[in-house]
């Protein structure tokens, strides 16, 4: 938990949550499209759980989870980094909905 911003109040600031790029000085994954993204599948199934305890076991639906890439102009047709990238964050929140969290739609 880290305590909500009262003043100057932003998209960054507001969830009351720290970004987390590294761990132990290790990336947490491979970095997307935009500067802030890292790819990270372990962190949806972290939040599913999270949320799980935290508000009393709700009702959840995933509603937006993606990831992008930088446009180099070209269209792709072996998109592999987006079927590994839902094939990985689908596997863990099998894995959270295995762990009795709620979760009814994606």
């Amino acid at each position: 938990d880290v305590p909500c911003a009262t003043e100057n109040i932003t998209m960054s600031t507001d969830p009351c949550v720290s970004l987390v790029v590294e761990q132990n000085g290790v990336p947490i994954g491979p970095k997307a499209g935009s500067d802030w993204l890292m790819v990270c599948p372990k962190g949806i199934r972290d939040l599913l759980l999270y949320a799980k305890f935290k508000f009393n076991d709700p009702v959840l639906y995933v509603t937006e989870n993606g990831v992008d890439e930088a446009s180099n102009g070209e269209i792709f047709l072996n998109d592999d980094l987006r079927i590994d990238y839902y094939a990985h964050h689908l596997k863990m929140v099998q894995d959270a909905i295995s762990m009795g969290v709620n979760v009814k739609g994606y």
